[in-house]
Parts: C-alpha cells; structure tokens; sequence
C-alpha cells in the first residue's frame, strides 16, 4: 500500500495533471503525487465531487486545483492545459485517467452508440489530452501515464467498447512513446485490474462474478485505489528514465495466468 513518507519530495518541481481525479484511482493517483511534492491539477466532469476531494487534499496541505473538463473535447483539454498553466505553470506530469464502461452486448440496442462514446472518453480522450498538453510536455520533457486496464489485453463479454477502447489505450501508448521519445517525452501506462472504485461496484456486489474473477487472480481479492499510487510514481519520477512504451500490469497476477 502506498506510504506517502517513502516517497516525500519525489517529485518536488513537478506539476501534475490527473483526470478523471473527482475519486476512485484518480482521486488516489492524485493524492499520492500531491503527497510526493508535486502541485496537482485535478480534473473532472462531476464539480461538486472534484471540489470535495480539492478541498480533502488541501487540508491536508497539498498544493492543488480543480477544474471542471470533458476529455472528449479536444476544447475543454485546451481549456484545461490553460487553466493548470496559469494556476501553476507548465505541465511536467499528465496522468489520462478518466474513462468509462457501458457493457452493451452485440445483440442490444444501443451497441454502436455505447461503442462511440467509449472510445471518445476513453481513447480519443487521452489523445485529446496529449495533443493539448504537448507544448507544455515539451519543454518539461514531461511523462504521460495513460490509465489502460485488464481490458488492454484480455476479452470479456458485454465489453466491447471497453476493451476496444482499452485496447486503443495500449497501442497510443507504445505508439506515442516511439513518436515522443525524440523531444525527451516518455510515455508510458499501467493496466489495472479489478479495483474497488464505483466503477467496479457491479462487478463486485455480484458473487457470481466475484468467483469467477478470483479463479483468475492468484491473490483472490480485489485491488485497493491506493495500490496503483506507487507504480504511477515510479513511471513518472526520475527511477524510470530509461521507461517508456511500457504498459504495467497492476492486476494482483491475472494476466500472469
């Protein structure tokens, strides 16, 4: 589990921008790179959940603003790259967290249209963001984590927009990890598996799917918010210089098996 003293001032200097950041992983990646020293820009469509978690964090003493953003607008991330410039400065950290699932199945109305706005949050969004962000990421040599999941690798039923967005998520990060490399951005992205999030909760209030998901997962338990706090760390800090393209499997082993 995350110790926010294991890694004080870690990233002291850094600015950070997390989206999706209202709660669940956002809120949890946030609150460890606030924790680390970095300032953080928390961004969300919900602003009455972002301000809750804005005010938490600044209690306890972290430097931190929210702002209210659509990631399927490529208008609201320029917005939001002004806004986190002017409230702190260029951006050195852009953690693509924000996303959502609609399990639709093929044979249900509504397939295509869940299909669509999947990949809008979930693909075309962190796209949204990288090309926003870029000038600042530039001259920052910034790092990019894009939030992918089990879906990146692996198939489940109802999910195809999930995991074809899922799956977009990996190949933007290998892609643009090669493309960026040259002007000393690294791009990377972890791949979470069954975490406890309101996202989750169906899954989990579910003992049918809850068995079927521990039959795949050596630890037999769900994994905790906090728990992706230190590979992100890892990503972005100056222990992983020579990181990039990498997609990490933080599932409790179900991709090993």
């Amino acid at each position: 589990m995350f110790d926010p003293k294991r890694f004080h001032g870690l990233l002291t200097g850094d600015i950070a921008v997390v989206t999706g950041a209202a709660m669940g992983n956002g809120a949890a990646i946030a609150g460890g790179l606030a924790a680390s020293g970095a300032k953080v820009v928390l961004a969300d469509l919900n602003p009455e959940v972002l301000q809750q978690t804005v005010d938490t964090m600044r209690k306890d003493g972290a430097e931190v603003t929210g702002v209210r953003a659509d990631v399927s607008s490529l208008a609201d991330c320029e917005a939001l790259a002004g806004a986190a410039a002017e409230a702190f400065g260029d951006v050195s950290i852009l953690i693509n967290n924000a996303g959502i699932v609609k399990r639709v199945p093929a044979q249900e109305e509504g397939f295509i249209s869940s299909i669509e706005r999947q990949l809008a949050v979930n693909a075309l969004g962190s796209a949204n963001m990288v090309k926003a962000f870029l000038p600042q990421l530039t001259r920052t040599r910034g790092r990019v984590v894009n939030i992918g999941s089990i879906a990146s690798f692996v198939a489940t039923t109802g999910g195809v927009g999930y995991g074809m967005s899922k799956g977009a998520a990996l190949l933007l990060t290998k892609t643009l990890a090669a493309e960026l490399a040259p002007v000393g951005i690294r791009v990377n992205g972890i791949a979470p598996g069954v975490i406890k999030t309101p996202m989750t909760k169906p899954t989990r209030a579910n003992p049918e799917s809850v068995e079927k998901y521990f039959d795949h997962i050596p630890f037999r338990r769900f994994g905790e918010p906090e728990e992706l706090v230190g590979p992100v760390l890892f990503l972005v800090s100056s222990q992983s210089t020579y990181v990039t393209g990498v997609m990490l499997p933080v599932d409790g082993g179900f991709s090993a098996v």
